[in-house]
């Protein structure tokens, strides 16, 4: 039993009044004055208990306690049984743990002198409130005492305090949240994670196979292995991307690894004839040999389940039999037999020569801006073709060569040259894109790589777009031409057929159809307009009457030709991705920034607007009132930029840190006056790399044409 030291004081004074003393002496009276005993006889029984309490009167008199009241202090035991156990009787919780001495002897077999008496490091007293058990430093069992848990907010009465199957010691051991049943909340308990599953309680995605542990043990996938069905791939991608199931191999039973459907054949894993021609993606890749995502692989009119399973007709061969007729003409159009060479129509095309030239050698090119598209030639299947036509009236026909052609304009827009194709070369399949105008596309021609094409221009510049050919240029894209719905240009059109006399109600709006052209076979614009006529053969056979018109409504078909007209031109230092002098800040912002190299523009501010100005107390101390362009920079530290600049107003030039702020100027010049260059040097000394933009200006509008040359080194 341990001893605080106000007992052993109260002890002290115990057994120093251990006797009382008859032979007389001092005392103190009522109000505690000490008093003369003048009697040699002490009227009171020194041996006298009033309270039965096992202290004399006197006794209780000198420690304080009530000598009427066996428990001074009503904690439960009496005085004299509080001076064997050294709990002091005047006070009910002699330790200060919050429980009667009484209660810690008679109840809770506390020590009354020991605030925390399993050492646990909590007061019994709060112990008690817990329901923890103040004799046993760990309570529930769990290997962390009872203060300790405490402390971190766990449960000392129970040993799981999250119920998620570990012991309060085992999660601290996996470093889970013993709080917390679903540490790393992939839908799995701590405890099933660890002793059921095995996989990581600390980690969502064990396997990181893109599906939670959770998500895994629902569907049957195993959370420890990223590739269930072992097909090669991922658990998660199959869910998530693919829609395949990831416990099979062969997801639509089509005799496809779904892997290899993903990956090396490109069809869907999900549907065992991902063209919907009525034919497996399995047959059509190892018994027929045709493309599993075409349904007419060989653009015949006739998807290929027609061809192999009704026609018998070879899904690999535009004529099966070799008379001349499309298999699907045959089939669809002339009702003749696809089988029988003697019945076709002998639809035979003219051969016609590539447009091929040598570089012509004449001096550099008025430098280009961007290209008028047209297409000339009839339509069969995915490809456009050569075709006759009674081109003089005497009624027969001549043979026509299929032409692609790119009509390069200046930045004024004059025509300065042309670049032209054999269109019948260059289609490959039908494919579909985004439209600027929202209009439907009802066809769309992806052009096959450019060659041999024919040009009369001359070089252009090396430096600014990376060839001195502009076929180069050209065959670098991703071209594609479609026919679809005319939305943009209606009002247009209308009004140029109108103003020429035409009568656009009857012979042109029933008929015109949009001309869209796409560089990036994502987005295709619409730039111009063609109608379509009919070529069965490729042969248009109004002979000396003139092309009767196919309703747009019929969309772009299979035996019908058609000249698709560029209307506006598409800019070539858009198309090549190539930075260019743009009208406001919000669409520099978004340019790639001009790097170290030589750059140079021929251009007009005439169609831009006005938003910044230099200002009199700015970089170049005049006002600059006219419409601006912004071309993005980006200077390492150390490098430096020099710019020639020239319009047709009193040219300014001037550098910016923000172009939504003109205050931020760093460098400018507008020292010359109308039609003269201004020179501008400016080198980055700022010790950091810095992005910054390059303001083409001029005093006032209307500043219209410039030239201007950058070189940054």
């Amino acid at each position: 039993m341990r001893t605080t030291w106000p007992s052993i004081l109260l002890l002290a004074v115990l057994t120093a009044c251990g006797t009382d003393d008859k032979t007389g002496g001092n005392k103190p009276d009522d109000t505690g004055t000490a008093v003369t005993d003048t009697d040699d006889t002490d009227t009171v029984d020194p041996d006298l208990d009033t309270d039965g309490d096992g202290i004399t009167d006197r006794r209780e008199e000198m420690i304080g306690t009530n000598p009427f009241n066996s428990d001074t202090d009503g904690d439960g035991i009496d005085d004299g049984e509080e001076l064997e156990l050294g709990t002091d009787p005047r006070v009910e919780d002699s330790d200060g743990d919050g429980l009667l001495d009484g209660n810690e002897v008679n109840v809770h077999g506390t020590d009354p002198l020991s605030t925390d008496t399993d050492e646990d490091g909590i007061t019994d007293g709060i112990e008690i409130q817990l329901g923890a058990n103040p004799l046993e430093p760990d309570t529930d069992g769990d290997g962390i005492d009872d203060g300790d848990e405490v402390y971190n907010g766990t449960d000392p009465t129970l040993a799981d305090s999250d119920a998620d199957g570990l012991d309060d010691s085992e999660e601290i051991g996996h470093g889970t949240d013993p709080n917390i049943s679903d540490t790393d909340a992939d839908g799995i308990v701590d405890g099933d994670e660890v002793l059921q599953w095995f996989t990581d309680p600390l980690d969502p995605d064990t396997d990181d196979d893109g599906l939670l542990d959770g998500e895994e043990t629902l569907l049957g996938t195993d959370p420890l292995v990223m590739d269930t069905d072992s097909d090669g791939l991922d658990d998660g991608g199959e869910v998530n991307e693919w829609g395949s199931d990831p416990l099979l191999e062969d997801t639509d039973f089509d005799g496809l690894n779904d892997y290899d459907e993903v990956w090396l054949h490109l069809t869907s894993p999900v549907d065992d004839d991902s063209d919907d021609d009525s034919v497996s993606d399995f047959d059509e890749l190892l018994l027929l040999n045709t493309n599993p995502n075409r349904p007419d692989t060989d653009g015949d009119g006739l998807n290929d389940g027609d061809e192999a399973n009704i026609w018998l007709t070879d899904p690999n061969n535009q004529d099966t039999d070799g008379g001349g007729s499309l298999d699907g003409d045959e089939a669809n159009r002339w009702s003749t037999d696809p089988l029988d060479p003697f019945d076709d129509m002998m639809c035979t095309y003219p051969t016609v020569d590539s447009h091929v030239a040598p570089f012509p050698p004449v001096g550099l090119l008025d430098a280009p801006d961007s290209v008028l598209i047209s297409v000339r030639g009839a339509l069969y299947g995915s490809v456009f073709r050569d075709y006759r036509e009674d081109t003089d009236g005497d009624l027969a026909l001549e043979d026509r060569p299929a032409v692609l052609t790119f009509s390069v304009l200046n930045e004024p827009g004059t025509q300065i040259c042309s670049v032209m194709y054999d269109a019948s070369e260059l289609f490959t399949s039908p494919e579909t894109w985004s439209t600027d105008s929202g209009g439907q596309l009802f066809n769309g021609f992806a052009l096959s790589a450019l060659y041999d094409g024919w040009t009369n221009c001359g070089p252009i510049d090396d430096a600014r777009w990376g060839t001195n050919d502009i076929r180069v240029l050209l065959e670098g894209l991703d071209w594609g031409i479609g026919i679809g719905e005319l939305v943009d240009l209606a009002v247009p059109l209308e009004a140029s057929i109108n103003a020429n006399g035409g009568d656009w109600p009857n012979d042109y709006e029933p008929f015109v159809m949009g001309a869209y052209v796409t560089y990036d076979k994502v987005r295709s614009f619409e730039v111009g307009w063609t109608i379509g006529y009919d070529a069965p053969c490729g042969a248009i056979t109004d002979l000396g009457v003139g092309r009767s018109p196919l309703p747009a409504a019929t969309g772009a078909v299979s035996s019908d030709y058609y000249e698709i007209e560029g209307f506006l031109p598409i800019s070539l230092a858009v198309a090549a991705g190539l930075p260019t002098p743009v009208d406001t800040c919000l669409v520099a912002e978004t340019q790639a920034p001009l790097t170290v190299g030589s750059y140079q523009w021929v251009g007009s501010l005439s169609d831009f607007t006005h938003t910044l100005d230099a200002g009199p107390s700015g970089c170049t101390s005049f006002d600059s009132l006219g419409n601006d362009g912004l071309v993005a920079l980006f200077l390492e530290d150390g490098e430096s930029i020099h710019v020639e600049y020239q319009n047709n107003d009193d040219a300014s030039i001037w550098i910016v840190d923000d172009c939504h702020d003109q205050l931020t100027c760093i460098a400018g010049a507008d020292a010359t006056l109308t039609g003269q260059a201004e020179l501008l040097d400016y080198t980055n000394t700022s010790g950091t790399d810095q992005s910054a933009y390059l303001v083409l200006d001029c005093f006032e509008n209307p500043c219209g044409p410039y030239i201007i040359t950058v070189d940054i080194y």
